[in-house]
C-alpha cells in the first residue's frame, strides 16, 4: 500500500470555493493516486480552471489545521532574541490563516462527495479530539510532535491509524515513541524523513528506511520527502517505503511556505507513474519469462562447424566454435565436446548435433 501525500495552497477568502475549482487537464487525469496531503496557504489563491476534480486522480486528502492559539499550546516561548522576528513573523502567520472547524466540515463534505478521503493533521492531543468529531479515518502527525509522548498516547487512545514523521529525532527518539505506541495505536507508521526545506541530499540518508523496516517491525515504515524533484521518492520506493509523503503546488510560480520543496501536478503524475512501476518491478523472481524465450533462441549461442568435418575427425577449437542462434547444443558443453570424435559427415557452419557425437 503506497499513500502519497501533497500539499496544495489553496484562498483563505473561500477554501471550499478554491478547492471546488481544483482540477487538472485531461492528460494529468487518471493517475493512480493513494493519497494527497492538502494544507492551507491562505492568501496565496489559485486560479479555477474548467476541469472538474476526478476522483481518479485524488484518493486522499490531509489538511494541516493551525491549532497554535489552543489553550493547552498558548503562546510561544521566545528563547533567542535573534530568532524573535521570525518566530513572531512565522507564528502571526500561522494565528492568522487558522481554519475553522466548520470549513473542515464543508471540504470534508465536498470531498466525500467527489471520491476523496478526507484527513486532517492536528497539532495538539485537543486538535485531535476535535477531528473526531469530524469522523477522519486517521492521523498524520509532524515531526515537531513526533517525541510529544504523552499527547501521542492520547491521541493513539482515540482509535485511528497514526502516520508518524521522524525529522529532527534520533533513532533512540523514535525508539522511545514506538515503544510507547506499538501496543495501543490501531495501525501505526513511521516515516524516514529529514525537517530541511529543500534538504542537503546528503542528509537524507534512505538507507535508515531499511533500519527501520528491521528496528520497528510492527510498523509500516514510509519516506516524508522534502526535495523538489521526484529522484529520492523512486529510491525510497525501490527500498520498501510503503508510504510516499510528497509536497504539490499548482503553481510552482506561486510564493508560499513550501513553494521550494513542492511539485506541480505534471511532477506528480510522473511521479505516481514511477512509483507503481517500480512497485511492478520489485518481485525477486528470476526465470526465464515467457517474452523472453522467443529472444533467447536467437540470442544464446550453440555449438556450430568451423570447417568441414568428416567422420573420424576429432572436434576441436579449429573445427568447432559457438554462434548464434541458440537453438542447438548450449556453447557452454564445448569443452565438454572437444576432444571427442566425429560420428557423421558435417558440413561448415552447421549446427552440431547430439547425434554428430561418438
Amino acid at each position: 500500500y503506497l499513500l502519497l501525500q501533497a500539499q496544495v495552497n489553496l484562498d483563505r477568502r473561500d477554501p471550499f470555493s478554491s478547492l471546488d475549482s481544483l482540477s487538472m487537464p485531461d492528460e494529468l487525469l487518471g493517475s493512480d493516486l493513494s493519497g494527497i496531503k492538502m494544507a492551507f496557504s491562505p492568501d496565496l489563491g489559485c486560479a479555477p480552471v474548467d476541469n472538474d476534480i476526478k476522483s481518479t486522480f485524488f484518493k486522499k486528502i490531509e489538511t494541516f489545521k493551525s491549532n497554535f492559539l489552543k489553550a493547552d499550546q498558548g503562546e510561544p516561548d521566545f528563547l533567542d532574541v535573534h530568532k524573535c522576528f521570525e518566530i513572531i513573523r512565522g507564528f502571526n502567520y500561522v494565528a492568522s490563516h487558522k481554519d475553522k472547524l466548520d470549513n473542515h466540515k464543508e471540504i470534508k463534505k465536498h470531498c466525500e462527495s467527489i471520491g476523496i478521503t478526507y484527513l486532517c493533521t492536528p497539532f495538539s492531543y485537543k486538535a485531535a479530539v476535535e477531528l473526531i468529531e469530524l469522523d477522519v479515518c486517521g492521523f498524520k502527525i509532524g515531526s515537531g510532535e513526533m517525541t510529544d509522548i504523552p499527547s501521542l498516547i492520547k491521541i493513539a487512545d482515540l482509535g485511528k491509524p497514526m502516520i508518524l514523521s521522524t525529522g529532527m529525532s534520533t533513532l533512540e527518539e523514535i525508539d522511545a515513541t514506538y515503544n510507547a505506541l506499538k501496543d495501543n495505536c490501531k495501525n501505526l507508521s513511521l516515516l524516514n524523513c529529514v525537517s530541511e526545506y529543500p534538504p542537503v541530499y546528503e542528509d537524507i540518508n534512505l538507507n535508515v528506511i531499511n533500519v527501520m523496516q528491521k528496528r520497528y517491525p510492527e510498523a509500516t515504515i514510509g519516506h516524508s520527502d522534502h526535495t523538489p524533484d521526484l529522484y529520492t521518492c523512486f529510491a525510497a520506493t525501490a527500498l520498501g517505503a510503503k508510504i510516499i509523503e510528497k509536497h504539490v503546488i499548482l503553481d510552482k510560480k506561486t510564493p508560499g511556505p513550501d513553494q521550494s520543496v513542492s511539485i506541480d501536478f505534471m511532477d506528480l503524475k510522473n511521479l505516481v507513474d514511477g512509483i507503481r512501476k517500480i512497485e511492478l518491478s520489485l518481485g525477486n523472481n528470476k526465470s526465464v519469462h515467457s517474452k523472453e524465450k522467443q529472444i533467447r533462441e536467437w540470442a544464446f549461442r550453440s555449438i556450430v562447424t568451423t570447417s568441414k568435418i568428416k567422420a573420424g575427425d576429432i572436434f576441436s577449437e579449429e573445427n568447432l566454435w559457438t554462434k548464434r542462434p541458440g537453438t542447438g547444443i548450449p556453447s557452454a558443453k564445448l569443452p565438454d565436446i572437444l576432444g571427442k570424435i566425429a560420428k557423421n559427415n558435417i558440413e561448415i557452419n552447421t549446427l552440431l548435433k547430439d547425434e554428430d557425437i561418438c
